[in-house]
């Protein structure tokens, strides 16, 4: 029996992130939601597969969630104009690219 793969998806605004949440959940994913004051807590006291930041915080804010994570959790950073469909497409490029590896921030490789 496969289990879910567990995301996280942090951010400023709730009503977007009630909108991932939403998304991942009808795609098969385990979604849950942390606004980014409480992300650190959320990261530290469970496992998430993926970590979705759709946040406009400092690079210290974004630093510290990032250095938070687990080893084996891929961060994903997204923009204002990352639509449905290619959040979805990310999400499973980054799953299948064993993203579990590294932490990769697509906004930094030039692929929003």
């Amino acid at each position: 029996m496969n289990r879910s793969i567990k995301i996280l998806c942090v951010g400023d605004y709730l009503g977007l992130l009630e909108s991932q949440c939403l998304l991942l959940e009808r795609a098969g994913y385990e979604p849950s939601v942390a606004m980014a004051h409480d992300a650190l807590d959320r990261i530290r006291s469970e496992v998430f597969d993926l970590i979705v930041l759709s946040m406009m915080g400092s690079e210290d804010e974004l630093g510290a969630i990032c250095r938070a994570a687990a080893e084996t959790t891929g961060v994903l950073r997204t923009s204002d104009f990352t639509g449905p469909e290619e959040l979805l497409r990310k999400i499973g490029e980054l799953l299948n690219k064993g993203c579990r590896d590294s932490r990769l921030n697509l906004n930094e490789c030039g692929q929003n």
